[in-house]
């Protein structure tokens, strides 16, 4: 594997952690493929996504993402993520999310992910 092709299929890896877990692939949507090397794929965040990879890292969090992984690229691929020095080395959250497929639904979608964030269930 080389990094273009990981750019290439970045937004097939988004959509399939988004499958596995909704939130898990919210948090990825602020990432950028940095470099692989060994297989291992270093994954850049914005200087503020502390949270989000912070979260990835989490079992069984990171299972979910390595399977993804697995399924789209074909390879057992490890990872690491790293936070970008500047705007040479990652995207725009805006334009990542324009990367990503979009996902059917709308505020039930939302709901979902935000309980599933928080561990939070709905009180009538």
């Amino acid at each position: 594997l080389d990094l273009a092709e990981i750019e290439l299929a970045w937004p097939e890896i988004l959509a399939a952690t988004k499958r596995r877990k909704l939130s898990l692939g919210a948090f990825l949507i602020e990432g950028q493929p940095q470099s692989i090397d060994d297989g291992q794929l270093v994954v850049a965040f914005p200087p503020k996504s502390n949270f989000a990879q912070q979260e990835i890292t989490k079992e069984p969090n990171a299972g979910l993402f390595r399977e993804a992984l697995v399924e789209v690229l074909g390879v057992k691929v490890t990872f690491s993520m790293i936070v970008a020095s500047g705007p040479k080395n990652t995207r725009p959250a805006t334009e990542a999310k324009k990367a990503a497929p979009p996902s059917p639904g709308g505020e039930d979608d939302m709901i979902d992910l935000l309980k599933e964030s928080f561990g939070a269930e709905i009180v009538e």
